[in-house]
């Protein structure tokens, strides 16, 4: 996002809890991430296949040609700011052939690319922007955030209507071969530090059998990052936990492994599991 969180974000990878990102590729500091992404392969990278700028004042367009993809953007040539902007203008064919350009690009970087997932939850929104992010995971041979848990699509605020259809794609990718995760959680809360551990220590020791992925949001609290969004905190104490040692310490003496989208991959394949 910018380049704040990409210190951040290389922080938590490098020496802290994290074992999976995703990149928002029309954002301004993907170059400098993707330079990072290309010379580090071992670790786990995702696309944030973003079709909203959210923000008052820092904003992007998307990867293609704003005239190109009119269904997509604003006035000023930017990513509509919400989800709900989004699903109430966007074309379908639109949205397919951005989100193909930012997997494009990030791969053209050399963004050795192991997941899928979708910014704000906007690909959840409507049945066809569901079947775009689908067919995006299959025709990329990648798996894509999904999960046999409502919990997800409620805090999104997702359409009823649309639960049960992620629910019914959940199971179909299940029985396709592809990871399918149990449950997803997030805390984003202006909660100081250690408030947000005893949250996270909840959230990961308190998780039910099965596959969890925790999202969170690392920032650096610099000035850039307090330019762009009050949420600064959030993001700032988001790193400060995973990457405490006696946090990552707890979490290696708990019966909870950490792993990868590559190594869930694997798992669901039935290959072995050796990093």
């Amino acid at each position: 996002m910018c380049r704040s969180v990409n210190r951040a974000t290389i922080d938590a990878l490098e020496h802290g809890a994290v074992s999976s990102v995703s990149i928002m590729v029309p954002c301004p500091a993907f170059e400098e991430f993707a330079e990072y992404a290309r010379t580090h392969p071992q670790y786990d990278y995702g696309i944030h296949l973003t079709l909203n700028a959210e923000f008052e004042r820092y904003r992007w367009g998307p990867v293609l040609s704003a005239d190109t993809v009119r269904s997509l953007v604003d006035r000023q040539g930017y990513l509509w700011r919400s989800e709900h902007q989004t699903a109430a203008n966007a074309r379908a064919d639109d949205v397919e052939r951005e989100l193909r350009a930012q997997i494009d690009k990030a791969l053209d970087a050399g963004v050795p690319l192991s997941h899928l997932d979708t910014h704000m939850g906007t690909l959840f929104m409507r049945a066809d922007f569901l079947d775009v992010y689908l067919r995006l995971g299959t025709d990329s041979k990648l798996p894509v955030l999904i999960t046999r848990d409502d919990g997800l699509a409620g805090r999104l605020g997702v359409d009823e209507r649309m639960v049960a259809q992620i629910r019914s794609a959940a199971d179909q990718l299940g029985q396709e071969g592809f990871p399918v995760l149990d449950k997803v959680l997030m805390h984003y809360s202006w909660d100081s530090v250690s408030q947000k551990k005893r949250a996270y220590r909840s959230m990961i020791f308190d998780a039910p059998p099965g596959v969890t992925q925790i999202i969170i949001h690392c920032g650096e609290a610099d000035a850039e990052l307090r330019s762009i969004t009050s949420s600064y905190s959030i993001r700032d104490g988001d790193r400060q936990v995973f990457t405490d040692p006696q946090v990552i310490a707890e979490i290696e003496n708990q019966d909870v492994n950490l792993i990868s989208w590559k190594q869930l991959s694997r798992m669901t394949s039935g290959q072995a599991v050796s990093d």
